[in-house]
């Protein structure tokens, strides 16, 4: 299980994911209407110890086509390893739905309200 916390509007879950010189903490924006794994900002993905997959061109949500940097990580979810895309994007880094496919997912959307990912 993963517990966080709901700040400013936005559930905040934090990831600890392997970066170039020990481990990293990563918060995120649990955001549903993401159909990615993860997104982080270049600030946080050069630090990350991860491999460079391909550049593509990504709809936002604002409809807009935008071209992006996609990696490849290895990261503990669930207590197992899992090979997870992440999107080079800037601003907030977000968790998407195809990290949380299979899940069970808990907010109360209220400032301090606690947030969990709840594994089968």
């Amino acid at each position: 299980m993963i517990i966080g916390h709901v700040r400013n509007g936005f559930p905040l879950v934090t990831l600890a994911l392997p970066g170039r010189r020990g481990t990293m903490y990563v918060e995120f924006i649990l955001d549903t209407g993401f159909e990615g794994e993860l997104s982080v900002p270049g600030h946080v993905m050069r630090e990350l110890d991860s491999e460079l997959r391909a550049s593509h061109l990504f709809l936002m949500a604002d409809g807009s086509d935008r071209r992006a940097k996609q990696y490849r990580l290895s990261m503990d979810w669930n207590e197992e390893e899992r090979r997870t895309e992440i999107i080079e994007l800037e601003g907030r880094p977000l968790l998407g739905n195809l990290l949380l496919e299979g899940c069970s997912v808990h907010m109360d959307m209220v400032d301090g309200g606690e947030v969990t990912i709840e594994f089968p």
